[in-house]
C-alpha cells in the first residue's frame, strides 16, 4: 500500500509539480517583427501591410488610441503580433510559441490592440451622409414598394437578392 501511494505522489510529482525549463530563443519576438518590417516582401506577406502603413497605423494607434508600451511587450511587438495573427488566422496558442509569451499576455494583448482599431475604425468609417437624407435609387423604384419604404439602402449601394415568402 505504502509503496502505490509512494508511486502516485512520484507520478503527480513529475506530471503537475515538475516545472518546464524556460524558453531559450535565438531573437526575441521584437527582433522578429523589426527584422520582418524591415525586409519589403517579408513584411507584406506575414502582416499583409507595408511598413511605411504599419509605422502611420502604430503612430496613429499609440498617439491617439491609447495603445500602450509595457513591461510584458512593446506597442510594436503588440501590433505586429495581431497582425501576423490576422493575417495568417494564427491561433493564440500559435502566437504564445512564436512570441514566447503567456496566454494570457497574448489574449490581453490581442484584445488591447483589436480595441484601439475598433475606436479608430468608429472615427473613419462613416457614411458619406450620416442623416441619410439621399435614399437610394434602386430602393425608390415602384416594385420594391412597400417592402422597402422608409428604408435607406445599403451603405454602399450594393443590393443582395432576397425572396420574400409569400405567407
Amino acid at each position: 500500500m505504502v509503496v502505490a501511494v509512494c508511486t502516485l505522489g512520484m507520478y503527480h510529482h513529475e506530471l503537475h509539480m515538475n516545472i518546464s525549463e524556460h524558453r531559450v530563443l535565438a531573437e526575441s519576438s521584437y527582433q522578429w517583427v523589426t527584422r520582418t518590417l524591415d525586409h519589403r516582401t517579408q513584411c507584406y506577406i506575414i502582416f499583409r501591410i507595408r511598413k511605411e502603413c504599419f509605422d502611420k497605423l502604430h503612430s496613429v494607434l499609440q498617439s491617439s488610441y491609447g495603445l500602450k508600451y509595457t513591461c510584458k511587450m512593446t506597442s510594436i511587438e503588440a501590433l505586429g503580433m495581431f497582425l501576423w495573427m490576422c493575417a495568417s488566422q494564427q491561433s493564440v496558442r500559435q502566437a504564445d510559441n512564436r512570441f514566447t509569451r503567456s496566454l494570457c499576455t497574448v489574449g490581453r494583448k490581442f484584445d488591447k490592440v483589436l480595441a484601439c482599431l475598433c475606436k479608430l475604425a468608429a472615427d473613419i468609417i462613416r457614411p458619406k451622409d450620416p442623416k441619410f437624407r439621399v435614399v437610394n435609387k434602386r430602393v425608390q423604384s415602384p416594385r420594391f414598394a412597400p417592402f422597402f419604404d422608409q428604408c435607406i439602402g445599403a451603405l454602399d449601394g450594393t443590393h443582395v437578392k432576397i425572396v420574400v415568402p409569400t405567407n
